[in-house]
């Protein structure tokens, strides 16, 4: 699983990693995650370097790989859970009521 940002240094990296990873481990199966902490790709202005960078770089692999979005978590919805020192990782280990 290679992660990364929507910023170009951030995708140059991972596509860097990727093309690493397959190159050491050529049966492996790639994810590519998009973590859009920084927004989301689709909204990537189409001359921006880190459209182009996309493009070039990522895109590629996506015939080789699973791509995974990991949606942005909105400013503040962890505070009640913060406030009752629950980490994310207890969340989904917690009974519904």
């Amino acid at each position: 699983m290679v992660p990364f940002v929507a910023e170009s240094e951030g995708i140059r990296q991972a596509a860097a990693t990727a093309e690493a990873l397959l190159q050491r481990f050529p049966r492996a199966k790639l994810v590519v995650v998009q973590n859009e902490r920084d927004g989301e790709f689709a909204h990537l202005h189409e001359a921006s370097d880190a459209a182009a960078v996309y493009r070039e770089s990522v895109e590629p692999l996506l015939d080789r790989a699973t791509l995974l979005r990991m949606p942005a978590i909105e400013a503040g919805s962890w505070r009640p859970f913060e406030a009752a020192h629950c980490r994310l990782m207890d969340v989904p280990l917690m009974p519904v009521r």
